[in-house]
């Protein structure tokens, strides 16, 4: 999480990072305002990345949402990503300057949250 957190705001973006997706909530509900956009793995622990981005549109439905993963979807996701109205979606590995494209083609310089896989960092 710490080098995508420094990748992005090296990059000029404002940037709050969690390891928890209960705590990432949280300061969402806090200040909903605040974020243009957030970036989530989809495995985590407890709340998926797909189950944070309900919840967070629930609040603001105008937050755009951005998934990464190891894994690949299946049709099985497909209406999860339509409800959530998915920006993007990075397949890891991939490089960091694919996570800064993807992100100032679609917010440019505006506030980020990012929540990764709890406990065991991003790989």
């Amino acid at each position: 999480m710490q080098l995508y957190r420094d990748v992005l705001s090296g990059a000029g973006h404002e940037v709050d990072g969690f390891t928890d997706s209960s705590d990432a909530f949280l300061r969402f509900q806090n200040n909903p305002d605040r974020y243009d956009a957030i970036i989530s793995d989809v495995m985590m622990q407890g709340m998926s990345g797909v189950q944070l981005a309900k919840k967070l549109k629930e609040i603001n439905k105008n937050v755009q949402i951005f998934l990464m993963s190891a894994f690949e979807f299946n049709e099985d996701h497909h209406s999860d990503l339509k409800e959530i109205e998915l920006k993007e979606f990075l397949q890891k590995p991939f490089h960091m300057q694919q996570l800064v494209a993807m992100i100032e083609k679609h917010i440019g310089q505006k506030a980020i949250t990012y929540s990764p896989q709890i406990g065991s960092g991003v790989n």
